[in-house]
C-alpha cells in the first residue's frame, strides 16, 4: 500500500475496492488497554493482527493492524484515522494514575476517477464435443453435447453483473452460475477490459428433442411400378442452442450479445445422404399400371 498522508493521493477506478490498513504501535512504556481505532468517514476498521500474546492490551513491543475496505468515490477523497487507548497496569484493568487517555490520528488520500470509454461485449458458444460413437454427428437421443461459452469484454470499461443465459431448442431458458469455469484472473467477479470469461458445460439429447428435430413422416409414394412406403424428415435436422449474455458498466450502461450453435443428427438414412427420405418398404406388393 503506499501512505498517502497528503493529497492528491493515487488514483483509483471509481467501484474498485479501497483497502486501508491501520498501523497501532505502543511508542510509550506502559501497556495500552481498550485499543479503538475510528474513521471520520465512516468505514469500520477491524482488528487484524499483532496481538502477539493474545493478551488483549497492546504491549511496548506490539503493532497492531486493523484494516477497512470500501468502494473507491469519484474525486478527491481524504480520511482521518484515530487510535485511542488507556495506559493500565499489567492486570489490565486499573488505569496508571496521572497517565490520561492515549490519542493518534492519521489521513489519507487518493483520487476516484471515472473509468472512461464505452462498454461492450462479445458471446461466442460453440459445440466441443458430441456423441458418443464420436463421428462429430448426434446419433442417438440420450448423448451428450458439451458445449463452450466464451465472453469477452471488447469494450473500453470494466463490466459487471455478468448474466449468462443458455436455451436448448424451446426449452425453458437456463441462467448459468455466475462464476465461469475459467478466466476470472483475478477473481472479482468483474469483466475487466480485455478479460475473456470461458463456460463450460452439457446438454443431454431427449427423445423429443431428437424427434422434433427430424420430424419422420411416412408417407406413399411411386418408385417406378411400385408403391413405396417411404420416411421422410422434414425437421431441419439439428439441436440449436443459444446463448445471451448482458452486463453493464459502471454507470449502468447495459450491454449484450448473443450466438448460436448447431449440432447436426444422425437420421439412420446411409442410402440418401444426411437428411431427405429412405424407404421403409422399397418394394410394395402393390404394382402401378
Amino acid at each position: 500500500g503506499e501512505d498517502a498522508d497528503v493529497g492528491p493521493g493515487p488514483t483509483i477506478t471509481v467501484g474498485d475496492t479501497v483497502t486501508w490498513t491501520y498501523e497501532v504501535t505502543n511508542t510509550g512504556n506502559t501497556l495500552l488497554a481498550d485499543v479503538e481505532v475510528t474513521d471520520d468517514q465512516g468505514v469500520v476498521p477491524v482488528f487484524v493482527s499483532g496481538d502477539t500474546n493474545d493478551d488483549g492490551l497492546l504491549g511496548t513491543d506490539e503493532t497492531w493492524i486493523f484494516e477497512a475496505t470500501d468502494a473507491a468515490e469519484a474525486g478527491q477523497y481524504t480520511n482521518l484515522g484515530t487510535a485511542t487507548a488507556n495506559p493500565v497496569y499489567a492486570d489490565g484493568t486499573t488505569a496508571v494514575p496521572g497517565l490520561e487517555p492515549v490519542v493518534d490520528e492519521d489521513p489519507s488520500n487518493y483520487v476516484g476517477e471515472e473509468q472512461g470509454g464505452d462498454p461492450d461485449i462479445l458471446l461466442i458458444k460453440s459445440v466441443v464435443a458430441t456423441d458418443d460413437a464420436g463421428n462429430g454427428i448426434l446419433d442417438n437421443a440420450g448423448e451428450d453435447i458439451d458445449y463452450q461459452i466464451t465472453v469477452v469484454n471488447t469494450g473500453e470499461v470494466d463490466l459487471f453483473d455478468v448474466t449468462v443465459t443458455d436455451t436448448v431448442e424451446d426449452n425453458d431458458p437456463i441462467t448459468l452460475p455466475d462464476t465461469p469455469t475459467f478466466g476470472d484472473v483475478d477473481d472479482d467477479g468483474v469483466l475487466d477490459v480485455g478479460e475473456a470469461w470461458v463456460y463450460q458445460f452439457s446438454h443431454t439429447v431427449s427423445e423429443q428433442e431428437f424427434d422434433d428435430a427430424l420430424m419422420p413422416v411416412t408417407v406413399i409414394e411411386q418408385r417406378g411400378f411400385f408403391l413405396c412406403s417411404v420416411i421422410k424428415f422434414t425437421g431441419d435436422g439439428t439441436i440449436d442452442n443459444s446463448a445471451t449474455v448482458t452486463a453493464k458498466d459502471i454507470a449502468g450502461t447495459i450491454v449484450t450479445d448473443e450466438d448460436t450453435a448447431r449440432t447436426l443428427l444422425d437420421d439412420g438414412c446411409d442410402e440418401c445422404g444426411t437428411f431427405g427420405s429412405k424407404f421403409e418398404n422399397e418394394y410394395s406388393d402393390s404394382l402401378v399400371v
